[in-house]
């Protein structure tokens, strides 16, 4: 998606299948060359933060399995576990 000539990557539900595919989808927007980077783990849990306010606070289809998996990453970023 483009808004005032900027590109923007929209975040779907596969994005949120693991740890590092959402860091992955986090840093394609600010670092395009390197693939294998990955977010630290305090900033995915701040996007976790919003990701689930934003899905609370708007009518979206699968809305429960959205929230599934944020809790899902939460719990892995959380106990240090990356899949």
């Amino acid at each position: 998606m483009s808004i005032d000539h900027k590109k923007y990557r929209i975040l779907e539900l596969k994005d949120l299948n693991s740890v590092i595919s959402l860091s992955r989808w986090l840093v394609k927007g600010e670092i395009e060359k390197d693939d294998d980077k990955v977010a630290p783990d305090n900033n995915i849990l701040i996007y976790l933060s919003f990701i689930e306010s934003q899905v609370m606070d708007q009518r979206i289809k699968d809305k429960r399995d959205w929230l599934d998996a944020v809790e899902r990453i939460r719990d892995r970023v959380s106990t240090g576990g990356f899949s």
